[in-house]
């Protein structure tokens, strides 16, 4: 009972600040389809495009360092299979 009554206190204080984040989400899906529709923008915004997009896109961090870094791979077992 204790843990409906908390989980149900924390679904109320932490509803607000998701509504805010699904906004946003909605939002950068929208603006990021923009150049897509082939609309003629301005040099400033194209320059905010393919920032935005690459931030989107997850590429802030090269493929390979992080790959290095998260997967290890040992060499001599792939070379057994």
């Amino acid at each position: 009972m204790i843990m409906m009554i908390g989980t149900f206190l924390l679904n109320i204080v932490f509803s607000g600040g998701m509504l805010y984040f699904l906004t946003l989400i909605r939002s950068l899906q929208i603006v990021l389809h923009i150049p897509m529709l082939k609309v003629i923008l301005p040099g400033n915004v194209s320059l905010f495009f393919s920032q935005v997009i690459s931030v989107a896109m997850f590429d802030i961090l090269d493929s390979d360092w992080t790959t290095k870094k998260v997967l290890s791979f040992d060499e001599e077992k792939q070379e057994e299979l």
